[in-house]
């Protein structure tokens, strides 16, 4: 969820690069020392694995997890945190208890259900195989795991999924409008269309701007 929010933060401007690079890299370590304090004492101490046919699934699921081409763990996490991210927004604008529980435990389900990657969830697999003996190495556990996972969950959660929620949710954003600005005004040749275009966007803002209540979607961000 941090990387849909935090994407979302940057794109609509009430957040910095560097905001957004300390809130996930925080996000990212503190969830893997919980992990890693989870596998070691309550799963590995407790020998919870010990025994077959435990030990195999176990070494068998880590293992899985390595054994991909890196551009299918990318797609894989693009799939997991688009679902995740989901989750997270529909439970976030659900008014009752248990549709925030319905519709945050659908998405996840269905992402674990069909095998997506996501790095997060990898960090509660892959980290137990290897303290039961699994033949992986760190370097391996980083490279053919975390990074393809990451990217894969950063395009899914944040830039299929966040951005396009700016997009339908706050038309005016400053960030937001200088990309299409960015686009049109450095690649079309032609002046004539340029403006056309920025009386065209001025006035689709303004008639968005009475419509869409702004006011509201910006307290979400403050």
């Amino acid at each position: 969820g941090n990387i849909m929010f935090m994407t979302m933060a940057w794109v609509h401007g009430k957040a910095s690069i560097r905001m957004c690079a300390e809130v996930l890299i925080f996000s990212f370590f503190s969830n893997f020392a919980w992990f890693l304090f989870f596998d070691w004492f309550l799963a590995y101490k407790t020998e919870l694995f010990i025994k077959e046919p435990f030990l195999s699934q176990c070494l068998g699921l880590g293992l899985t997890h390595l054994e991909q081409d890196w551009g299918i763990v990318v797609l894989k996490g693009v799939g997991a945190n688009s679902l995740v991210c989901m989750g997270v927004f529909m439970g976030t604008v659900a008014r009752s208890g248990l549709s925030k529980i319905v519709l945050i435990w659908v998405p996840v389900a269905v992402f674990v259900t069909i095998g997506y990657e996501h790095v997060v969830a990898n960090m509660g697999f892959v980290p137990i195989a290897m303290m039961y003996g699994a033949n992986i190495t760190p370097n391996e556990y980083i490279r053919e795991s975390v990074v393809p996972s990451a990217i894969g969950n950063w395009i899914g959660g944040g830039f299929l999924l966040g951005v396009p929620l700016v997009y339908l949710y706050a038309w005016e954003s400053r960030s937001f409008r200088s990309i299409y600005d960015f686009l049109v005004f450095n690649f079309v040749p032609t002046t004539t269309f340029a403006e056309e275009y920025d009386h065209y966007s001025t006035k689709m803002w303004n008639n968005v701007s009475q419509v869409v209540p702004l006011a509201v979607v910006d307290d979400m961000y403050d």
